[in-house]
């Protein structure tokens, strides 16, 4: 179990829920749990590895939200780590993250935990890390080893990249100061590739090359205010 959780999911907000969950299942999520129809408010939805929530609300930065056995021992861990957070009687944490994110943290027993089921998505890949762009890495670093992410990679290139990781989650922090959110996954492109993304992605896509036209990432914007990153896997 991490720090501050024995699982996780990423929390976004969208207007239209319905919506969120068709373009997801163009991506290869399937549908755990919903409100339903006409007036669906809720869903959850996984693609074997990563597990996306989507809530009814105005589009925001995604909240990365974690289900601990013992929200109140855990409060009382970042109190003396005297890390700010909100303790509200319903045994739920909230604090901010690097990058305009939020953590959030819901009390749940270890045995009704829900967790991914399989090893990779079957278009995208594999799962590699949510990249989050911040102002300063080594704020983002502090942070993040308090509440349990230990260093994984620290790239000090043309653009600064801190990849960190608690056992259950992967945060890409990269160096920039506009705020934005890639889910990233890394997988096998073939000739076909770049025209099987475009033919599912629900508003198109971005395809940047290296100059000698081989693939560098496609880039797929998504409702909800986070963008799915395809990479070449060159191992």
């Amino acid at each position: 179990m991490a720090y501050i959780g024995h699982s996780v999911r990423i929390l976004l907000h969208s207007s239209n829920v319905a919506e969120f969950e068709s373009e997801w299942h163009q991506l290869g999520f399937e549908t755990q749990a919903s409100t339903g129809d006409p007036e669906m408010d809720y869903v959850r939805l996984t693609d074997g590895q990563i597990i996306v929530s989507c809530k009814k609300g105005a589009e925001q930065a995604p909240c990365l939200v974690y289900f601990h056995s013992d929200v109140s021992g855990l409060h009382h861990q970042l109190e003396s780590k005297k890390i700010e957070h909100e303790y509200t009687a319903d045994s739920r944490i909230q604090c901010a993250m690097p990058g305009g994110m939020r953590l959030i943290v819901h009390q749940q027993s270890i045995d009704d935990q829900v967790l991914p089921t399989k090893f990779q998505n079957s278009l995208l890949g594999y799962a590699d890390t949510l990249i989050v762009y911040v102002e300063s890495i080594a704020d983002a670093q502090s942070w993040a080893e308090n509440v349990g992410y230990f260093v994984q990679e620290h790239h000090r290139g043309t653009v600064e990249r801190l990849d960190m990781f608690d056992g259950l989650f992967t945060l890409s922090f990269r160096a920039a100061t506009s705020k934005r959110y890639h889910l990233s996954y890394v997988t096998f492109f073939d000739n076909d590739m770049v025209e099987d993304l475009t033919s599912v992605a629900p508003h198109g896509v971005t395809v940047r090359r290296y100059s000698d036209e081989s693939v560098m990432y496609v880039e797929i914007p998504m409702t909800g205010g986070l963008s799915v990153l395809v990479s070449p896997d060159d191992d």
